[in-house]
């Protein structure tokens, strides 16, 4: 059974009423109404008068649940190459630091506008928003290069292993782009 979030809810239920109560044990109704012309009332408590829509409201929260914490661990994922860059910087540079610290945030987000308009083809009023978007993000990708060169710390050192920053912007971008695609 799959989740149909359309026009009518969920696989033909439709949310038509929200009741509130001031009683504590039964605080809210949730009236549905499916295309066949049953009606169901969700409750508090897991409470559902029909056990199809009790079953497809379980999945969807499920779903949803499980969205959030690959969410949350992509978000996760995105942020700690920041966070690395920044201190490495700071500890290496000390007040030079602002400028591979600028110079990767800017091309992070180039990159990402980059790679949302290569990528995501529904996006940016088709070509012409897309070439516009590339044409904008290029420019600024430049500028984050020659601010991560004008810095002294431009690698991203983890154990023996040193990346350049530019490569892991352009990495976070993609992997941003991707999370953005995902979720939509």
């Amino acid at each position: 059974m799959s989740i149909n979030r359309g026009i009518r809810g969920i696989n033909g239920w439709e949310l038509i009423k929200l009741i509130d109560y001031a009683d504590p044990h039964w605080s809210y109704e949730h009236i549905y109404r499916h295309t066949d012309g049953r009606e169901a009332v969700v409750g508090p408590g897991g409470y559902c008068s029909d056990p199809d829509l009790g079953w497809l409201l379980y999945k969807q929260e499920r779903s949803l649940k499980r969205r959030a914490r690959v969410n949350a661990a992509l978000s996760i994922a995105l942020n700690a190459p920041w966070l690395l860059a920044t201190v490495q910087a700071i500890v290496n540079s000390g007040w030079k630091a602002l400028f591979p610290f600028a110079g990767y945030g800017i091309c992070s987000f180039s990159a990402l506008g980059a790679w949302n308009a290569l990528l995501m083809s529904t996006c940016h009023n088709g070509r012409a928003g897309r070439l516009n978007l590339l044409m904008v993000c290029c420019p600024l990708y430049l500028t984050g290069f020659l601010l991560i060169s004008a810095g002294h710390s431009n690698m991203l050192q983890l154990a023996t292993l040193q990346i350049p920053l530019l490569v892991v912007s352009l990495t976070v971008g993609l992997l941003g782009s991707l999370k953005q695609k995902w979720r939509d």
